[in-house]
């Protein structure tokens, strides 16, 4: 096993110059809990406390205490690394370099020991295949063969019509719902429209429900179309106005939707192939905002940023809360951004660039207040952070980002690989 690389950030953050690890203990001032299935219900609108690094809160309950790690870095714990990852299988020879081509209005979601990331199309990766990268081994590997939607007019089971259809999606920005030669989903915008689906592998939710399970690698197969998308209304010109993630409880993946639309929540039957509405939620009438969310774990519920605000969502009682919004400067953060749960501070992290410099803030739901998050070390400071380049990965319990300063960058640059851990 080749052990993981660190090497010093092109970028200092000015408020991350520290040698050693910040504590993760500072305390925020004693709240009333409302019980309901474990969140508060509290309307609390306002935005983020000066605290940092995982503030708690006197009077808590007690969390249960986390399992021992089945991974620890070599690096240290609540500080930037910028990883130097090694070049792993590679199914195209003018690949260059340790980490893969950047794709633009894509973002991340890890399982098994792996981030993978595909997606691209419009702006620069013209290719629908899934690179991963391996924490373990600090090596970006290419799981499936590039099929290039610019080689399109060779593609003979596409009409003409057809062919023209995927050129003009391509460099506009919408979709369709065609093909590969290999029967696969063709490149697209993918926002936070993944999710690991344990037992099933990576999902994605671009027109159809996907799966693609890794242990096949490219072999026929690998890539499973489990059923067209739920939606009630014509998603080729609203792109990012839906995202997918895995529900423990329900033991499916579920995708919200909204912007201009009733806000919905859709739960995954595998037995049937179908989707039923879980939650349903009125409409702040915005045209176009980006869906991300988080699940806690501790309570069931999950963190909802959808139509320019943040709500909870029980996909299994189909309730909403209304919460805290975050705010910077006194002004709402909307998106785009990146966001995870983490179980090592109970909390909601979020990563957006503001004023030319990546922040990142806590969402403590049992106090229903946002809080300053800082790490130690000279970290991504110019990383846009946006389309959910944030992963945690549940396996191992190491953070992985994809740090871009430019966000519409130039065909073949890559991203930099950026990694965390949290002590409890």
């Amino acid at each position: 096993m080749q052990h993981s690389h660190m090497r010093e950030g092109t970028s200092q953050h000015p408020r991350n110059r520290a040698s050693v690890p910040l504590p993760l203990g500072a305390a925020l001032l004693p709240v009333l809990f409302l019980a309901a299935c474990g969140e508060n219900s509290g309307n609390d609108d306002s935005g983020a406390s000066g605290d940092r690094n995982g503030a708690g809160n006197p009077g808590q309950e007690e969390q249960e205490e986390a399992e021992p790690r089945a991974y620890t870095p070599e690096w240290p714990a609540d500080t930037w690394v910028r990883q130097d990852p090694a070049v792993g299988e590679r199914f195209n020879e003018d690949d260059a370099g340790g980490e893969p081509e950047y794709r633009p209005y894509a973002g991340v979601t890890a399982g098994d020991g792996r981030v993978y990331y595909w997606g691209g199309g419009h702006k620069t990766h013209d290719g629908n295949d899934i690179d991963a990268y391996d924490i373990r081994d600090n090596e970006w590997v290419q799981l499936t063969e590039e099929e290039d939607w610019t080689d399109v007019d060779d593609w003979d089971h596409l009409t003409a019509q057809e062919k023209q259809d995927i050129k003009d999606s391509n460099n506009a920005g919408w979709e369709v719902d065609l093909l590969s030669p290999r029967g696969r989903p063709v490149t697209k915008h993918s926002y936070a429209q993944m999710a690991w689906w344990p037992g099933h592998g990576y999902c994605l939710l671009k027109q159809r429900l996907w799966c693609y399970d890794p242990a096949m690698g490219d072999s026929d197969g690998a890539w499973q179309d489990l059923a067209e998308d739920p939606f009630p209304f014509d998603n080729t010109g609203q792109i990012a106005i839906w995202n997918l993630t895995y529900d423990p409880g329900l033991d499916t993946v579920v995708t919200v939707a909204g912007s201009g639309h009733n806000e919905r929540a859709w739960a995954f039957d595998a037995q049937t192939g179908t989707w039923r509405t879980v939650v349903t939620a009125g409409s702040t009438g915005d045209a176009y905002t980006e869906v991300h969310s988080a699940y806690n774990p501790e309570s069931g519920w999950h963190i909802v940023f959808a139509q320019n605000r943040w709500q909870r969502m029980n996909f299994g009682t189909g309730e909403v809360k209304e919460m805290a919004q975050l705010r910077h400067n006194g002004e709402r953060v909307g998106a785009s951004f990146s966001i995870e749960w983490a179980p090592e501070l109970g909390k909601a992290l979020v990563a957006k660039r503001l004023d030319g410099q990546l922040r990142m803030w806590t969402y403590d739901p049992r106090a229903n207040a946002w809080s300053e998050f800082e790490l130690a070390g000279d970290g991504p400071m110019n990383a846009h952070a946006k389309w959910d380049t944030l992963a945690r990965d549940p396996e191992t319990g190491v953070y992985v980002f994809l740090a871009k300063e430019d966000e519409n960058a130039e065909e073949g640059e890559t991203p930099e690989t950026w990694t965390f851990w949290l002590s409890k």
